[in-house]
């Protein structure tokens, strides 16, 4: 099944909510090693496998994930503490970046439709979002880890060329992190060369200027460029995800963050991303989602081989999370104040659909006496199948 889910774009009707429990097992368990941790994150595990297939078709970043995780666990087996307090001391930090890169996946567009010069300056642009928002607070992580094995301090007062350049780069394992596969420039002057527009677009190539001391000028062609974007997000993937699985695989991390300091924005988008990802492994097809008269609604095709009833209340089981995604958004908590799940037909007509009023079950989720209570949940949901209202 790896190798065809390699090769897929989208959800397949040909594997089961089992099959696809076997794949993030295949790929992931050996990463994890508690059975118990492992199964608590399967849901965000079946996710992960869209950005591990980003890159792990490519043998040079797979590696680059893997040393990454080496690395981290290296440092875990010589001092716990020490591999506890570096992971808790930059969360807040690490996990801020996942709402810049939704952003920056969100607001993407449709290059081929401006002249080669727009489409340049467009590219120059998503290398600093990327390496600025996103890529220079993880590589500082890892730079913790892997200096600090060394006995070297945290330096948290440096720029994101001295970490680069005061990085220990053993054996070169980290390269591709550190400098592009193609002319060897290190990934913080792509940084400044987008950020201060050091470079000039021609009709064949572009000339680029970096360095401060020495400047260094060099032309290259525009196929070369489209590469250097494509090692800037496969290099980003491939840190990003070594330390959501380390996360992910050390729960006792989360003992020693300090709540005191502001909790991460998660974006509603990243929510529910997961949840549809989730409504389909288990035989949903998403329709689309629509937002109207302060409703969202999560249109989706009756599960095969399901009754309306069966799928409905199935289906609903979303709508907790649904509406603490909508909650906690700062953006979306005043537009909406229905969080719903439409059934609909291959015909797309209607057949059924559950809705709450988010307030009333973000405050549910977030009181444990009421929890107890089995039918609190349900107690909130209104259920429509056909023309009759339960």
């Amino acid at each position: 099944m790896l190798e065809e889910f390699l090769n897929i774009n989208s959800y397949s009707d040909n594997y089961s909510v089992k099959d696809w429990n076997e794949l993030i097992r295949i790929v992931f368990k050996k990463y994890i090693l508690d059975e118990s941790v492992f199964e608590n994150n399967k849901e965000k595990l079946r996710t992960e496998l869209i950005n591990y297939c980003y890159f792990s078709g490519l043998k040079e970043y797979l590696e680059l994930f893997e040393n990454s995780i080496d690395y981290y666990n290296k440092l875990k087996d010589n001092s716990k503490s020490e591999f506890y307090r570096i992971f808790s001391y930059h969360f807040f930090d690490v996990s801020g970046t996942d709402m810049k890169w939704t952003n920056y996946a969100l607001t993407q567009t449709d290059i081929s439709k401006y002249s080669k010069l727009d489409q340049i300056t467009i590219i120059f642009k998503a290398i600093e979002d990327i390496l600025e928002g996103c890529f220079k607070d993880r590589f500082k992580l890892l730079y913790h880890v892997v200096n600090e094995t060394d006995n070297i301090g945290y330096q948290d007062n440096l720029d994101f060329g001295q970490y680069i350049s005061l990085f220990i780069n053993k054996d070169n394992m980290f390269d591709l992190y550190v400098k592009d596969p193609i002319f060897g420039i290190n990934i913080s002057q792509w940084r400044n060369m987008a950020a201060h527009k050091t470079y000039e677009v021609q009709k064949e190539n572009i000339k680029i200027q970096y360095g401060k001391k020495k400047v260094r000028k060099i032309e290259i062609s525009h196929s070369q460029f489209e590469r250097i974007f494509k090692w800037v997000k496969l290099s980003y993937c491939s840190l990003r995800l070594s330390q959501v699985i380390t996360f992910l695989g050390n729960p006792i991390i989360y003992k020693s963050i300090n709540e005191n300091k502001a909790k991460p924005n998660l974006r509603f988008e990243s929510w529910v991303l997961q949840l549809v990802h989730n409504l389909q492994i288990v035989g949903f097809s998403l329709i689309k989602t629509v937002h109207n008269d302060r409703v969202f609604n999560i249109q989706l095709r009756k599960r095969k081989d399901a009754d309306i009833n069966e799928s409905v209340i199935h289906a609903s089981q979303c709508l907790d999370q649904l509406s603490i995604a909508i909650y906690i958004d700062d953006f979306t908590r005043d537009k909406y104040e229905t969080a719903k799940v439409t059934i609909l037909s291959d015909d797309l007509e209607f057949l059924a659909s559950a809705q709450t009023d988010i307030r009333d079950m973000y405050d549910l989720m977030n009181n444990k006496e009421q929890l107890k209570y089995k039918n609190k949940k349900i107690d909130l949901v209104k259920f429509k199948i056909g023309e009759t209202f339960y």
